[in-house]
């Protein structure tokens, strides 16, 4: 999986939800202990039912809505409306992905866009590059990519392959630091290319691993630390020299 930005100490939704149900939940419970005969009765089970709709309603907006649970500032870069409007639209696509693999479970096409939808775009791109170079990748290794007229992304492949081993795309190597790919995986590194899922450019922390000229206007100078440009790893702020 990829991360583009920490966790920050600001206040969320979520954060709001989980103080208000715990603050009430206490609140409640020290009543009950406070009563006797049927009013002490009444708020156990009120206390019971208010955590059990609490929890469902919890699930049910995380499974059809999970974006609210987000302030705008989690969202990094990223345009919250943008991130919104394609998650309402991903889900349904996904379900029909996953019905066309029950259908035809041989079908390695299905497989792969089942495979391309649900991971993220960066790891999609390191399959790539990986292919390109014949290469193996380090496990949390830097990287930014880009189109030249639709911006770009950067952040860490934290947990690369973990979930891409799990359907035999990658494997593990490089006693349990890098990640390579199976056969499997560079057909899948075809099947990619040939359904134009590349970027302009997608560059990494480790030589020889990317291609294309980053644009680096589109992108803060700390997040291109490290990067192999193609003429070597971009230097850290103040080494220039």
């Amino acid at each position: 999986m990829a991360r583009v930005q920490k966790p920050t100490g600001r206040i969320t939704p979520l954060w709001i939800v989980a103080t208000f149900v715990s603050l009430t939940e206490v609140a409640l419970a020290y009543a009950v202990t406070q009563t006797k005969d049927w009013v002490q009765g009444i708020l156990t089970v009120f206390v019971v039912l208010f955590a059990l709709g609490v929890a469902s309603a919890f699930f049910y907006i995380l499974w059809h809505r999970p974006y609210v649970f987000f302030s705008p500032s989690e969202y990094g870069d990223i345009d919250p409306t943008t991130y919104i409007q394609t998650i309402r639209e991903v889900s349904p696509q996904i379900a029909a992905l996953a019905e066309s693999v029950e259908e035809n479970p041989t079908s390695e096409d299905a497989k792969f866009a089942l495979i391309d939808g649900m991971a993220e775009k960066p790891v999609c791109l390191a399959v790539i590059a990986m292919h390109e170079s014949g290469r193996d990748l380090s496990k949390g290794a830097k990287y930014v990519f880009g189109n030249k007229d639709m911006g770009g992304g950067a952040g860490q492949l934290f947990w690369f392959g973990r979930d891409l081993d799990s359907v035999g795309i990658t494997r593990t190597c490089g006693g349990g630091s890098k990640v390579g790919l199976t056969e499997m995986g560079h057909r899948f590194a075809k099947w990619l290319i040939s359904k134009d899922r590349k970027a302009d450019y997608f560059r990494t922390s480790e030589r020889g691993i990317g291609w294309g000229e980053v644009i680096k206007s589109q992108f803060n100078p700390s997040w291109l630390e490290g990067i192999d440009s193609g003429d070597g790893p971009t230097p850290k702020m103040g080494d220039e020299s």
